[in-house]
């Protein structure tokens, strides 16, 4: 498996975020879809996901680039405060004291080195010093909003609101101008090649990403990709995970994470049926530190396990229990 960066750039809001398992989902429609994109169909591709998953998706994280530098605005490990800035805190009263200003640096940089040198509390930084150091131009002084759309319910009869005005609002994430996001593929490319996914992630861009691609959301633009590599650190003994995922049946040493429940719908055809909702499914959020055992550290690219049988829809459907990582030294006992 190769690991590949795709450069997106968003060309409206998008009311669904851009995250690995959600992503990787509208991705196996592109292929269910288009099967010649792939060059098989989406059954074949996953005939064997639980052991051997064509295609491994990451979060959309955004990229910054200037000349021929390149950093990344990764979610902060969820680790212990007293950890992360265990050389700018210096006992537990300055901890307490600090812990609101040092909670809302909730971004990583990290150059294209990743964490081959480990943490430094100098890489933690709030959504205000990112824009900051960035060339983007915005009057938030962020690199992106929250935003509330005022909607209503049409009665599709009548082609009004009905006897009463009930508006309510949907809330979408909208991007400064000139942002540019990177979503990390891990891809089996003795299956399907980078091209493929390439065209995929163009289509799904086109048509719309998420919730409310009907009324303009969730555009984006595919500007290309290249092959990256995390590396692996002398020593490296834990995982930096880039998605959601299911850690499985494997014994780590530590596990630093937030949970999260994934509610999943079917796309497609299947998302008129009678019951388009797939079981809930509670996952690690992205972030989450997973530390191995002496000489237990992954040999893939990813991390997790396949999430099977959420459907009784269609019992074929599948969700990405798996996640990228980057491996890292952790330097110091917890």
């Amino acid at each position: 498996m190769k690991i590949y960066e795709f450069k997106i750039t968003p060309l409206s809001g998008l009311g669904t975020p851009l995250v690995g398992d959600t992503l990787f989902g509208q991705l196996c429609w592109q292929f269910c879809y288009a099967p010649e994109l792939a060059g098989q169909t989406l059954d074949e591709l996953l005939s064997d996901y639980g052991s051997n998953p064509f295609a491994v998706l990451s979060n959309a994280y955004p990229l910054f680039e200037s000349g021929d530098s390149v950093r990344y605005a990764f979610r902060r490990p969820d680790m212990p405060l007293t950890f992360l800035f265990r050389k700018t805190v210096s006992d537990t009263a300055e901890m307490i004291r600090e812990r609101k200003k040092l909670k809302a640096k909730k971004w990583m940089l990290l150059g294209e080195s990743f964490l081959a040198d480990g943490f430094s509390d100098s890489m933690f930084v709030t959504d205000e010093e990112i824009f900051k150091s960035s060339s983007l131009k915005s009057t938030s002084g962020k690199y992106s909003v929250a935003f509330s759309q005022p909607r209503n319910k049409i009665n599709r009869f009548t082609g009004t609101t009905g006897e009463g005005f009930a508006p309510f609002n949907v809330m979408q994430e909208v991007y400064a101008p000139g942002v540019s996001l990177a979503v990390f593929a891990g891809i089996d490319t003795g299956r399907i090649s980078a091209g493929s996914v390439l065209e995929a992630l163009g289509r799904i861009g086109q048509t719309g990403y998420g919730r409310d691609a009907s009324t303009g959301l969730g555009r984006f633009d595919v500007a290309g990709f290249r092959e990256v590599d995390f590396g692996r650190p002398d020593g490296a003994d834990a995982c930096f995970t880039l998605g959601p995922s299911l850690p499985g049946d494997v014994e780590w040493r530590d596990m630093f994470f937030n949970p999260v429940i994934r509610y999943g719908r079917h796309g497609g055809g299947l998302a008129g049926t009678r019951n388009p909702f797939k079981s809930p499914v509670r996952m690690a959020r992205e972030g989450a530190v997973y530390v191995a055992n002496d000489g237990g550290m992954p040999k893939n690219r990813y991390v997790g396990s396949a999430v099977i049988g959420v459907s009784i829809t269609d019992p074929r459907a599948v969700t990405q229990g798996y996640s990228l990582f980057i491996p890292f030294r952790l330097e110091a006992a917890i």
